[in-house]
C-alpha cells in the first residue's frame, strides 16, 4: 500500500538523518563520509542515496533538524515562562541547564556555520533560522505587557542578539573546557544585565 510504503520511507530517511546527526558530532562536517553514515545507520551507500542526492543534501537534512528542534525548545520556554522577567531568570537557566546535558545541537549549528561557508545552502538555512527566531521572539519580548518600560521592537531585538552571542559565547567556552570559568556565574551576569534592560 503506498501510505505504508510511504511511512517506511519516512522512517528509513529518518534513521539516516539521525545516523548523520551522530557521525557530525564525532567526525566534524568534514569527517564525516557518506560511508560512515552508512554503517551508523545500518544501510548501504547505494541507500542513502536514494534518499539524499549528495552528502550535502544530507547535512543539510541534519541541520534543519537541529534547528527544527531549537526552534521547538525555545517555544516551549516562551509557554512556560508568560513574563520576560521570568523567561530571563528562568527561561535562560532552563535553557542552558538542557545544553550541559546536551551540548550536540549547539555544536551542530557551530559546526556548520563553519562548514556553511562553503556550501551557501546550510549558511542560508542557518542565517535564515537565526533571523526567524530574533525576529519572532524580539516581537513576543515587546509585546509583553507585564515590561517595565515600553520596548521599540529595534531595543528588543537587541537584547534577542545580546543573549545569543553572549550564550553562544559561553557554549563555545563550554565545549572547549567545561572548567575554564564560572560558567554560573557569568550566566547570573548575563541574567543581571537583560533584566536591567527591561526594568
Amino acid at each position: 500500500m503506498p501510505g505504508e510504503e510511504g511511512t517506511v520511507n519516512a522512517k528509513k530517511a529518518r534513521e539516516i538523518v539521525d545516523a548523520a546527526y551522530l557521525i557530525l558530532l564525532e567526525d566534524g562536517f568534514s569527517g564525516a563520509s557518506i560511508r560512515k553514515i552508512a554503517n551508523r545507520a545500518g544501510t548501504s551507500k547505494y541507500m542513502i542515496h536514494y534518499y539524499f542526492e549528495d552528502k550535502e543534501t544530507l547535512l543539510i537534512e541534519v541541520v534543519k533538524k537541529v534547528v527544527r528542534e531549537i526552534s521547538i525548545g525555545i517555544a516551549d520556554i516562551f509557554r512556560r515562562y508568560p513574563s520576560n522577567e521570568e523567561r530571563i531568570e528562568k527561561g535562560i537557566r532552563d535553557f542552558w541547564e538542557g545544553f550541559k546535558k546536551d551540548p550536540g545541537h549547539l555544536a551542530i549549528l557551530q559546526e556548520s556555520a563553519i562548514y556553511g561557508r562553503r556550501i551557501p545552502e546550510i549558511n542560508e538555512r542557518i542565517m535564515g533560522f537565526y533571523r526567524g527566531v530574533v525576529e519572532q521572539l524580539a516581537e513576543d519580548i515587546a509585546a509583553d505587557p507585564s515590561n517595565k518600560r515600553k520596548l521599540a521592537k529595534k531595543e528588543a531585538e537587541s537584547l534577542v542578539i545580546h543573549l545569543f552571542a553572549t550564550l553562544d559565547g559561553l557554549a563555545i567556552q563550554y565545549m572547549r573546557d567545561p572548567q575554564l570559568v564560572d560558567y554560573d556565574y557569568n550566566l547570573e551576569l548575563l541574567i543581571r544585565s537583560l533584566k536591567s534592560f527591561i526594568s
